[in-house]
């Protein structure tokens, strides 16, 4: 784009000369003629575009790049000035990131800009394509703005801006050479443009990508680490409640059970049926608190050692302990040298029966436990409803299954049984 009328680049005229003859072969010079100068100056931008791809393939940190991007096109425009801005993706504005040859004023008046300013900056960004001002003072742009003002005092009558684009022709930043004479770009000039501006705009784009990356990556650990509290904190409350139930319930639950088989022994020579129904509900009562403290103890089972992982699971799999019928399994013998593995096995499993009595309406569960080539597989399956094929297994308890499954280098999948009911699976590779 040239602001308000098409720019005509100066070409030289091609001379015709009359063909010549040299050893049988005819050679037609009705060519455009290349003057030294011109190869002079286009081995010059060669050799200075290839100077900054080897800075910038060397590590040079990011400042040093954008400055390096400056002093390039500088060197091959013959211009005086520049600057590169990138852009701000929150508030949308280009902002000053690399320059040579201007002053306080000048950047701080244009420390940002934005699409809809007055500059030649602003121009490019809004139409997306090149943007050369021949003359400042001529230009409807800058044409009684105070931007005109801040150019003529930076030493500034020519400017060509070049927007730098992504691959989705999206701008990215802004490079920019200035003038201080009225200046019309030759055919060099804007070749060598397009191809720093290219390269800026994709030197650009990586490292955007590299920093969207770094914040993924932290991101991804700081909900790791999110979840490793929510973790920690279930299994504490899940020992609080165990306590709880141990200390709280289960001695309200004996006290009530002593005093209604005491009353029962006062009520014992009574020929009615009073003393034998004190009695029952005293042997319930007792057979709760049995209950009650084995859940108890589930409940607040913080450590497993790994040589007693078998005999856990049995425990786990205790009908008196769950609503709905459960039993194990053992297609092999289990081998686990490390406790703490053996600890996150139990409570996913633990954590998978649990589930499967809240919400499968299931009349039998099923702990699976296989060896399946190099590895363990770990199978709770019930014959209830199973999940809802058009819904996502998101919920908090499959999350935290899945996170410890991953502490311990194990693949975690749920999903629905094809003759009905649900199955969580866990493959723990043999030597873990």
């Amino acid at each position: 784009m040239h602001e308000s009328q098409t720019l005509t680049l100066r070409r030289r005229r091609a001379t015709r000369r009359r063909p010549i003859a040299s050893n049988g072969a005819l050679y037609d010079l009705d060519e455009r003629t290349v003057t030294e100068e011109e190869i002079r100056t286009s081995f010059s931008g060669t050799a200075a575009l290839r100077e900054l791809s080897q800075h910038c393939i060397a590590g040079n940190d990011f400042e040093s790049c954008l400055q390096k991007f400056v002093e390039t096109a500088i060197a091959v425009t013959g211009a005086q000035k520049g600057n590169l801005q990138v852009l701000d993706e929150q508030s949308g504005s280009l902002r000053i990131a690399a320059q040579r040859g201007f002053k306080r004023p000048f950047l701080q008046f244009f420390a940002s800009v934005a699409c809809d300013e007055n500059s030649a900056c602003a121009a490019s960004m809004r139409s997306a394509t090149r943007v050369v001002i021949e003359d400042v003072r001529k230009s409807k742009i800058f044409r009684g703005h105070p931007s005109l003002r801040v150019m003529l005092d930076a030493g500034v009558t020519a400017v060509h801006s070049m927007p730098l684009l992504s691959s989705l022709r999206n701008v990215r930043g802004m490079l920019s050479v200035h003038f201080a004479k009225p200046h019309r770009p030759s055919e060099h000039e804007l070749r060598f443009m397009d191809l720093i501006s290219r390269h800026a705009a994709d030197y650009l784009e990586r490292k955007r990508a590299e920093r969207l990356v770094t914040e993924l990556q932290r991101e991804i650990r700081r909900r790791k680490g999110l979840e490793g509290h929510i973790v920690e904190l279930t299994d504490l409350e899940q020992q609080r409640l165990g306590r709880q139930l141990h200390d709280g319930l289960c001695q309200q639950l004996t006290g009530i059970a002593f005093r209604a088989r005491a009353r029962a022994r006062t009520l014992k020579g009574d020929t009615t049926e009073h003393s034998r129904d004190l009695e029952e509900i005293a042997q319930l009562i007792n057979a709760c608190v049995v209950d009650v403290r084995d859940i108890a103890r589930d409940l607040n089972k913080s450590e497993i050692e790994a040589v007693e992982f078998t005999d856990a699971l049995r425990e786990l799999v205790r009908p008196e302990i769950w609503s709905t019928p459960c039993r194990l399994t053992l297609k092999t013998k289990v081998e686990i040298d490390d406790d703490k593995i053996a600890l996150q096995i139990y409570r996913i499993l633990r954590e998978a029966i649990l589930n499967a009595n809240k919400h499968s309406q299931a009349t039998q569960i099923t702990l699976n436990v296989r060896r399946l080539r190099n590895e363990f597989v770990f199978t709770v399956a019930d014959n209830g409803i199973g999940f809802d094929g058009n819904k996502r297994h998101e919920g908090q308890g499959i999350r935290i299954m899945n996170y410890r499954a991953q502490l311990i280098g194990a693949r975690f999948r749920v999903g629905s049984r094809n003759g009905g009911g649900a199955s969580v699976a866990l493959h723990l590779p043999v030597g873990k």
